[in-house]
């Protein structure tokens, strides 16, 4: 499932720590500058032993790339040459993220 979260924060021996929640499998995708927001992957409620909360935005494919290509209209992706990515490119980015990590 295609979740979008924030990092959370902890105190750690009184240090306070920024984490990835403890409930995304991977993340760390897609960062959104204006609302400070991530996109992570975790597996179908079938197949982990732990429960996400309920307030977490879950998104399909379509509306991880209508987020993703959002993003890019306002902060421009580019290549490793420093080329502006074109909206292709852009859905290109965003399916081999989700095939990546096996989501469906």
């Amino acid at each position: 499932m295609i979740l979008e979260y924030k990092m959370n924060i902890s105190l750690i021996n009184n240090k306070k720590s920024v984490h990835t929640p403890f409930w995304v499998e991977n993340g760390g995708y897609f960062f959104n500058p204006d609302n400070k927001t991530l996109i992570g992957f975790s597996p179908t409620a079938s197949n982990r032993e732990y429960k996400i909360p309920d307030v977490i935005i879950r998104l399909t494919s379509n509306e991880l790339d209508a987020r993703v290509q959002g993003i890019h209209n306002l902060y421009p992706m580019k290549d490793e040459d420093g080329n502006t990515l074109i909206t292709a490119e852009v859905t290109t980015l965003v399916n081999d993220c989700i095939t990546a990590n096996d989501i469906t």
